[in-house]
């Protein structure tokens, strides 16, 4: 087994996010994502030092 190729993709679905953005890199700025309202849907997207985008997603029915 290996690890995933740099720079993929990867989706977490979660709820509680407005709690976990306000505290997701607090006090690195490069790292402190905003919150996006779509489709139904809150997110906050995180990239990890190897360019791995990290969604994490709570539906709201929205």
């Amino acid at each position: 087994m290996s690890d995933a190729t740099p720079g993929g993709n990867m989706v977490v679905y979660m709820s509680g996010i407005r709690d976990f953005q306000g505290t997701s890199g607090h006090g690195l700025p490069p790292l402190n994502p905003g919150l996006e309202h779509e489709d139904g849907r809150l997110t906050v997207e995180v990239i990890d030092p190897f360019n791995n985008h990290i969604r994490f997603m709570e539906l709201t029915g929205e």
